[in-house]
């Protein structure tokens, strides 16, 4: 049976963009999720009451929030896209490393990640006096585990 002392607390854990060789913690990452997601194609043939599913291939995409002073970096890839029509591409690297747990971490790797959706420039609002935070959606190619979880003691 498993034991609440090694589940795994979301906020335990950092993430690391890598751009051109250097790799530098995302300081003011919020929340960070990536996801796989299974594509199908389906139909159901004549005289059938059942449907037939074909897996026909799997996305990769995800969400960064971050704060707003951390689009600086993103911005300047939308930029680059603008002048040279090339978009870069930046790998993640996220840990979840809770130590109060006998599980360990794991450390996963997004490869070849691109932005793919808006991008805040300016943000005021005058009814909040809460933080600016940015959700950044992007693709990304392939993803490897570097560490995993060991099972709980």
């Amino acid at each position: 049976m498993g034991d609440i002392r090694d589940s795994i607390d979301k906020n335990a854990g950092r993430g690391y963009v890598i751009m051109d060789g250097s790799m530098e913690e995302l300081t003011g990452m919020t929340k960070v999720t990536a996801k796989r997601a299974i594509k199908t194609r389906t139909r159901k043939p004549l005289g059938q009451r059942i449907t037939q599913t074909k897996i026909t291939g799997i996305e990769n995409n995800g969400t960064l929030t971050v704060d707003h002073y951390e689009t600086a970096r993103f911005n300047k890839m939308i930029d680059e896209y603008e002048s040279t029509g090339k978009m870069p591409v930046f790998d993640l690297q996220i840990i979840n490393e809770d130590t109060s747990t006998t599980v360990g971490r794991r450390v996963v790797r997004y490869y070849d990640c691109m932005l793919n959706a808006d991008l805040s420039l300016s943000e005021l609002e005058d009814s909040t006096d809460d933080a600016v935070t940015v959700d950044l959606g992007f693709t990304f190619r392939r993803k490897k585990i570097l560490e995993d979880y060991t099972r709980p003691e």
